[in-house]
């Protein structure tokens, strides 16, 4: 598999944080969103006016996710990994008696002729 280390000119922060460290801040970006957000659901449901400082804190976490963005893109490999090529399966296609190993011909017998009744000739009668 072939991986690219991002790069930049201007040596940005982004850059130079270590995995560990960007995975800290996804996991407080995650967590501040998860909070922020049930306490503006619980201000909803109790139907009191939001606080001025959740409001604040909400549009301070949506600008912020900018940043976490940034950081996340700038490090995704930007080289797809190196793979077989897919295989054509499409003809192989089995039966179940071919998966189970059963080799009985299961195909229902023709259904008889209906019996047609014909009235004996009366001896009686003639013809």
């Amino acid at each position: 598999m072939t991986v690219t280390t991002p790069t930049n000119e201007s040596g940005a922060v982004y850059n130079s944080l270590p995995a560990k460290a960007r995975q800290a801040v996804y996991w407080a970006y995650t967590a501040a969103g998860i909070s922020l957000g049930a306490v503006q659901v619980a201000y909803a449901t109790l139907e009191h006016a939001q606080p001025g400082w959740l409001k604040v804190a909400l549009a301070v976490f949506t600008f912020l996710g900018g940043a976490v963005g940034i950081v996340a893109a700038t490090n995704t490999n930007k080289t797809l990994p190196d793979v077989e090529p897919a295989v054509d399966h499409s003809h192989d296609v089995a039966t179940i008696a071919d998966l189970i190993g059963d080799t009985t011909d299961t195909t229902p017998e023709p259904a008889a002729e209906p019996a047609t009744y014909q009235a004996a000739a009366d001896p009686t009668k003639e013809n």
